[in-house]
């Protein structure tokens, strides 16, 4: 039997001398630092012999833990980008623009002709520069919780008083408003400011040509619901149709759009031309032209 004490015993007192000079020197310091005030007693803390291999045990739990940490960085990174980017596609423009009843047709992800148009119509709602493109200013106003709908608009300011219809060739809009101010109806247009000037206008017979033709005919189209209210031959009518096949010169989603222009009449869609035809019957009616 050795008559030297095990390596462990002789840590564990080498440990507990240590502890109670560094609390001494603790004291030392406390009672310089406060004259007068007596210095707690000294608190000797003894460390507990630890079993042989501890140290090499906790390096590894520490590189365990730091490959757990590098693992859900791995995998949490990509989540986080896929949430984001889920955000990013969440923004479907047709299905907002139909929400908003500018009329994009198919949510096909294409923007196409009929989006662009729908586009047009809302970039002229809001005040944006006609484009027909998808830019990021038109992007940020249709992401807006006060986005407003297309086919909801206030008659313009300065288009005078009293039962009128108001020309809108800024908005590519008409509506028919009352003698109290209220909107009776409203819809798209196409027409052609370099034939229709701005100004006041009116409903009836000019150069001797009838107000009124239930069925106008100009070479091989039907004007349908024909109201003229400026000099010579413009007024107000359906979209054109084909005389040999009934069909529509182009689509009602043209309208509220400058894609087309027409000869100088105002284009109007079947319904919104019935509705000037059965308003305008048997009064006079005044025309603004903005």
């Amino acid at each position: 039997v050795s008559d030297h004490p095990p390596p462990t015993t002789l840590r564990w007192f080498r440990d507990r001398r240590q502890g109670a000079f560094l609390n001494h020197r603790k004291a030392r310091v406390v009672s310089r630092q406060a004259p007068g005030r007596l210095p707690p007693p000294p608190v000797t803390l003894a460390r507990l012999p630890q079993r042989p291999g501890a140290g090499h045990d906790d390096d590894v739990n520490r590189f365990v833990a730091l490959l757990a940490a590098v693992a859900c960085m791995l995998v949490l990174a990509p989540t986080a980008a896929a949430a984001a980017g889920a955000g990013a596609s969440r923004f479907k423009p047709e299905r907002v623009l139909n929400e908003l009843h500018c009329d994009a047709g198919r949510a096909d992800r294409r923007i196409d002709r009929h989006t662009r148009s729908a586009i047009v119509r809302f970039q002229s709602r809001v005040g944006i520069r006609q484009t027909g493109v998808l830019d990021e200013r038109t992007r940020r106003r249709l992401r807006e919780d006060d986005a407003p709908r297309c086919d909801r608009r206030p008659v313009p300011r300065a288009s005078g008083h009293g039962r009128r219809i108001v020309v809108s060739q800024a908005q590519n809009w008409v509506w028919l408003v009352d003698r109290r101010g209220r909107i009776v109806a409203q819809g798209g247009m196409v027409d052609n400011a370099a034939v229709l000037h701005k100004g006041s206008w009116g409903t009836g017979s000019y150069c001797g040509r009838p107000a009124r033709v239930r069925l106008n005919q100009s070479g091989a189209v039907w004007m349908d619901d024909f109201v003229r209210f400026a000099p010579c031959g413009i007024g107000f009518h359906r979209i054109p149709r084909y005389k040999s096949t009934g069909r529509q010169m182009h689509p009602d989603w043209y309208l509220g759009t400058n894609l087309d222009v027409s000869h100088g009449c105002v284009r109007l869609s079947a319904a919104l031309a019935r509705r000037v035809w059965g308003w305008t019957a048997g009064t006079y009616t005044r025309v603004r032209v903005l």
